[in-house]
C-alpha cells in the first residue's frame, strides 16, 4: 500500500500538542485532545504519529518536516507572498 507523505511516520514520535490543544479548547470547546480525535484527523495511526502530526504539533520536527507557503495573483502565476515554515507548529507561525 502506497501511503501519501503526510500518511508516513513522523520523525519525531514524541510531539506535544499543547498550543493546539488551547486553541481548540477556545474555539471548538474540546476538553482534551486525545487519541481518538488524532486518530480521526489522520494525525495518529498503529504506526504512531504521522509527519501530518508532527506539523501540527509545537515539538519542533527536522528540517523534512517543513511547509512552503505562498499566494498568487488572482489571474496570474506572480507571487504575492511566498513564506517557509519550518521547526514550529503551521499553526503558530
Amino acid at each position: 500500500m502506497d501511503l501519501e507523505y503526510d500518511a508516513l511516520p513522523a520523525t519525531n514520535q514524541e510531539l506535544s500538542f499543547k498550543l493546539w490543544e488551547t486553541d481548540l479548547q477556545k474555539v471548538v470547546g474540546i476538553g482534551v485532545l486525545h487519541g481518538d480525535l488524532l486518530k480521526t484527523l489522520g494525525l495518529l495511526n498503529k504506526e504512531g504519529y504521522t509527519c501530518a502530526a508532527q506539523l501540527f504539533s509545537n515539538t519542533p520536527g527536522l528540517p523534512q518536516a517543513s511547509l512552503e507557503i505562498a499566494r498568487f495573483e488572482d489571474i496570474s502565476p506572480i507571487f504575492l507572498h511566498r513564506e517557509s515554515v519550518a521547526n514550529c507548529s503551521v499553526l503558530h507561525h
